[in-house]
């Protein structure tokens, strides 16, 4: 059985459902790319097993993984593969606990950071391993100063709250009481910190140690299809 690209195609819209593709990704753990590729019908070769399934896992409107892989071609080399086949049922991976996090709009200096007025929503994400939910929020990418490094506008990175960050990484900043920025971040010897766009059409921004408060680190970036 080959590959029906169409048919994929109009189960994983199901599947979906009223999430947007970013949140699916989220949920399934398959990448945003990889699911926008398949719902647009642009790959000629079936994701595998394993990514079906954890697309199934997460699936809304009663889209089976017994209709995935159908769609995908696999019935060929999984005969043995039933929906109530209760041997496949146990082998599932546990389910994925959430974290709900608030996505903020913008930061701005001097008002407390879920400030009312800066959350735009909550999202449900996966759970990050040993970081505490509490100091985790997604901030709205404004601006193309990071596109160097993959971040574009419009696109959402997932911050944890911490004052200091290594050099080279990429942090929320507060320059000078300014709203909030994305930068790479520099210390220097001599009490300045540089603050580096991933873009060479802006000037590395000098400042002193306290007048760049670090309001967190970007532990993810996710990219808007």
């Amino acid at each position: 059985m080959s590959f029906n690209k169409e048919e994929f195609s109009r189960l994983l819209e199901l599947a979906k459902g009223a999430r947007s593709i970013n949140q699916y990704a989220m949920h399934s753990g398959i990448s945003a790319a990889h699911i926008s590729r398949l719902m647009r019908s642009l790959l000629d070769t079936p994701p595998n097993p394993d990514t079906i399934k954890l697309l199934a896992e997460k699936a809304y409107n009663e889209v089976t993984y017994t209709d995935l892989m159908g769609a995908a071609g696999h019935f060929g080399e999984h005969e043995a593969i039933k929906e109530d086949n209760a041997a496949y049922v146990t082998k599932l991976n546990p389910v994925i606990d959430f974290f709900r996090i608030p996505l903020l709009g913008h930061i701005a200096a001097g008002e407390p950071i879920f400030a009312a007025e800066h959350i735009e929503d909550y999202i449900d994400i996966p759970s990050m391993g040993d970081y505490d939910p509490d100091e985790l929020f997604m901030l709205k990418v404004k601006g193309d100063s990071m596109v160097g490094s993959r971040i574009y506008e419009g696109d959402r990175v997932i911050v944890k709250m911490q004052p200091e960050v290594e050099n080279g990484e990429i942090a929320v900043v507060n320059v000078n009481g300014d709203e909030a920025t994305l930068k790479k971040v520099k210390k220097l010897d001599n009490g300045q910190t540089l603050l580096i766009a991933s873009n060479d059409k802006y000037e590395p921004i000098l400042v002193n140690h306290e007048s760049a408060r670090i309001v967190g680190k970007v532990i993810q970036v996710i990219f808007e299809p």
